[in-house]
């Protein structure tokens, strides 16, 4: 990969106006549109600027529209991750796989989102949850423990999954 795809992020500044939220979101729904037509340059290139608009916004915005803000904020790290790992920099890709601590200190979850909230053992996992889940949660501990990301289909390998 061409690493100078990457630097616009570092040319961008980090202070001003906000862009409008509506911009935002159609510049991520750009990013991840891009990335599902195999667009991969585009969307390399892209995802940095939009990046940076999405952190000033973070900081710029209060109450709902900050909610809203953050949760285009993960969607933009999840793209950059999603097209890093497409185009081979898994280590890229699991660096912004990480949530920036904007994003994670917004997060406010919704009454009727939850039940209740826990920290569990592994084994207590299926017990805890919709039957759909478990399976899926344990593969991300896994992934977590081996620091490499996985390809899940229905929380499986595609080569555990029947055809």
């Amino acid at each position: 990969m061409n690493y100078r795809q990457l630097t616009p992020l570092l040319g961008v500044p980090t202070e001003g106006d906000p862009t409008p939220l509506d911009k935002l979101r159609t510049s991520v729904v750009e990013i991840m549109d891009a990335y599902q037509a195999s667009r991969y340059g585009f969307a390399t290139r892209r995802f940095p600027l939009v990046l940076a608009d999405a952190l000033i916004a973070a900081r710029s915005y209060g109450g709902r529209e900050r909610e809203q803000v953050n949760e285009l904020l993960a969607l933009t790290y999840q793209s950059a991750a999603m097209v890093l790992w497409k185009v081979g920099e898994v280590d890229l890709a699991w660096i912004a796989g990480e949530l920036a601590p904007e994003a994670v200190e917004g997060m406010r979850p919704q009454a009727e989102e939850l039940k209740s909230v826990a920290f569990v053992a592994p084994s207590e996992i299926a017990d805890r949850t919709i039957p759909r889940l478990p399976r899926r949660i344990l593969a991300a501990i896994d992934a977590r423990a081996a620091s490499a990301p996985v390809y899940l289909e229905h929380g499986q390998a595609p080569s555990d999954v029947a055809a």
